[in-house]
């Protein structure tokens, strides 16, 4: 999916997952900028999942998430809605 990476992460997994559910979604047969918005929009999915995973982490531990991971954390599931 992209270049560089291995296919076989958990990371790049996860994104063909969600780029998969986003095409389903939409009804498949997505145009080519409607891939690309898709992708991204997953990528950033992809992201705000595995920083849940670390404020779960976190809480298990009996620690609070940083305040600078949390606002982090609320940029990027802003952008992902304005995909």
């Amino acid at each position: 999916m992209l270049p560089g990476t291995d296919g076989r992460s958990a990371w790049a997994r996860l994104m063909r997952d969600v780029v998969g559910a986003l095409e389903h979604h939409c009804g498949g047969d997505l145009t080519e900028v409607e891939r690309m918005t898709a992708r991204r929009a997953a990528a950033l999915e992809v992201e705000l999942c595995h920083m849940e995973s670390q404020f779960a982490e976190a809480r298990a531990a009996g620690r609070s998430p940083d305040a600078a991971t949390l606002d982090l954390y609320s940029r990027l599931a802003g952008g992902q809605r304005r995909h």
